[in-house]
């Protein structure tokens, strides 16, 4: 039991220091593109078609939110049987990312 938790610190603590890394770069880039495409529309060198990208973020919507029902299922399931590690997972993580995380 204690070997499971020390696994899942570990474990949550690599998880944590990869997501503090990569959300920055994401966040850059994806600035950088906001501002490219911004800029790509008000020179009229594209046109976006609004329209069109609200109808398809509707269908990803619904289509998210009946996966999202099947995957929190499943994660109830894998969290009633994996309790010491994932304790120890979101422990490590907790320290890793420091109080970056909201309170629950």
């Amino acid at each position: 039991m204690p070997l499971r938790s020390i696994i899942g610190s570990v474990m949550g603590y690599c998880a944590g220091e990869f997501l503090k890394r990569f959300t920055k770069k994401i966040a850059a880039y994806s600035t950088g593109a906001m501002i490219l495409i911004g800029t790509l529309a008000y020179a009229n060198w594209i046109t976006i078609n609004w329209s069109k990208i609200d109808k398809d973020l509707i269908s990803i919507v619904f289509r998210g939110t009946r996966a999202a029902t099947a995957l929190t299922c499943y994660l109830k399931r894998m969290l009633t049987h994996f309790i010491p590690l994932a304790g120890g997972f979101y422990i490590g993580l907790r320290y890793a990312l420091g109080n970056q995380l909201v309170p629950v």
